[in-house]
């Protein structure tokens, strides 16, 4: 699963730290990472079991609950905003789905040391390439999203419909309909900036009144909030025509480029630095990886995780 991102990443950013958020994997892959000099940061969730019963924070029946645990925090005496948004990420943790919850952890975790970085990278792995040096691609302060296919929009799109709905309600949904669709799954930005974008991120995922509990697509939601409305210092935007990251879903394979030593390119002949979701087109798969030196991973898992840098 991380073979590929890995082999490929050692090759393009031999300098890059990597810090895996994970969840489920297995002892082999977590000896593997080991060795290959990342860092693990595994998460649980709570669980219980009363009278036969197990019980877990994410469990749909708690509806009611999701709802209002925000604002009960934030009423808490002596609390300051900031330290109301940690206890906010520390208690919602546990009921979202893994996809949702690396952000959280990020955020917990990693964010006060971001400032420290001149560029971090947070990115899915299982179906993440590098055919360059990801971290060449951003200079000074700012941040660089990924779009998808212009043909589609937030409003055409019925998932990211949903999911934005859900974060942040239908009136924001109508409001970013005909706004471009940008993917969370790879995110690079300056250290202060990506720290701020995580805090934004947190902000939208535990807002109070909201119901994001075991909620698959619940992170692109937010991303999608963020990138819009965020309002984060010197925005960039990756897509085939500017070039850097390339997001693979929902494209046809017959509109892409290639150079002609093999490696994708955009519109104007670069080689992208990031390849993601190249296992949607078997085709991409058989023709890219092995140009890079890594052999295609077994399509059993869409986990996601992110990479620290």
């Amino acid at each position: 699963m991380a073979r590929p991102f890995l082999a490929t990443l050692r090759q393009a950013a031999p300098h890059a730290e990597v810090v895996f958020a994970s969840s489920g994997i297995t002892g082999q892959t977590r000896r593997e990472l080991c060795a290959a000099g990342c860092r693990l940061l595994p998460y649980r969730y709570l669980r219980a079991q009363i009278a036969g019963r197990k019980i877990w924070p994410g469990n749909t029946r708690w509806h009611w609950w999701h709802r209002h645990y925000a604002a009960w925090i934030n009423r808490l005496p002596g609390l300051s905003p900031a330290a109301a948004l940690r206890w906010r990420a520390r208690v919602a943790r546990h009921f979202l789905d893994p996809n949702t919850r690396r952000f959280l952890e990020f955020y917990l975790n990693l964010g006060p040391r971001l400032a420290g970085y001149d560029r971090v990278l947070i990115t899915d792995v299982r179906d993440v390439v590098f055919q360059a040096d990801p971290f060449a691609l951003l200079a000074g302060e700012g941040i660089l999203y990924g779009l998808e296919d212009s043909s589609q929009t937030i409003g055409t799109q019925w998932a990211n419909s949903l999911w934005l709905a859900q974060v942040a309600g239908p009136a924001v949904r109508d409001e970013l309909a005909a706004a471009r669709i940008s993917c969370v799954g790879v995110v690079l930005g300056s250290g202060r900036v990506m720290a701020e974008y995580l805090r934004l991120m947190v902000e939208a995922l535990t807002r109070p009144g909201i119901n994001v509990a075991n909620f698959h697509g619940a992170d692109t939601g937010a991303h999608n909030l963020v990138v819009h409305r965020g309002r984060l210092p010197r925005p960039r935007y990756a897509d085939l025509d500017t070039g850097g990251i390339l997001n693979l879903h929902g494209l046809n394979p017959a509109c892409l480029r290639w150079t002609d030593d093999g490696l994708l390119a955009d519109r104007q002949g670069r080689p992208f630095a990031v390849v993601h979701q190249y296992d949607r087109h078997p085709e991409i798969t058989a023709r890219l990886l092995p140009r890079l030196g890594t052999a295609p991973a077994p399509h059993a898992s869409t986990d996601r995780f992110f990479q620290h840098t």
